[in-house]
């Protein structure tokens, strides 16, 4: 909405010099005595009446997205309310049903600011070490030590076929 407000206030601000322009122009298309004189005239006018035209369609895109927006705040001011008093709700639900042990500390988002990231766990998964061998001796990788592959064939090209 600050945007379209932005864009109107921008318009407003542009569109007088515009209009002038464009009168101006009109005016030297309408009294153009030769040839040459209404070329010129009839190009700048052109482009004026394009950029005029341009700043007319911007300020009401604006105006529109402005009403628009205008005629939503109530309901999403109920919105935000309604929610509001559901969660304190709930919160004062789960305090007296689970006691102040419940860890839900009171939260303000506008003096606490928005909710950190809760922290990842540090510890690696403890049965395997950093060299990619598993602390039991076999191999991470799904290959066998001895020799033989895991999926029934043989490291040697050849393949073997389970009974």
């Amino acid at each position: 909405m600050h945007a379209a407000q932005e864009t109107q206030n921008e318009v407003n601000e542009l569109l007088p010099a515009a209009q002038a322009e464009w009168e101006e122009w009109e005016y030297a298309l309408s009294i153009a005595n030769s040839r040459e004189e209404y070329e010129t005239a009839i190009h700048e006018f052109e482009k004026r009446d394009a950029t005029l035209s341009a700043l007319n369609e911007r300020l009401d895109l604006a105006n529109g997205v402005v009403e628009s927006m205008e005629a939503d705040i109530p309901d999403l001011r109920q919105a935000l309310e309604d929610a509001t008093r559901a969660k304190t709700e709930f919160n004062d639900w789960v305090k007296q049903n689970a006691g102040e042990t419940a860890g839900f500390p009171e939260y303000d988002p506008e003096t606490d600011g928005p909710p950190s990231l809760p922290e990842e766990p540090a510890a690696a998964d403890a049965s395997t070490t950093g060299d990619g061998s598993a602390t039991d001796g076999s191999s991470t990788d799904g290959s066998a030590t001895d020799g033989s592959a895991t999926d029934g064939s043989s490291t040697d090209g050849s393949s073997t076929t389970a009974p």
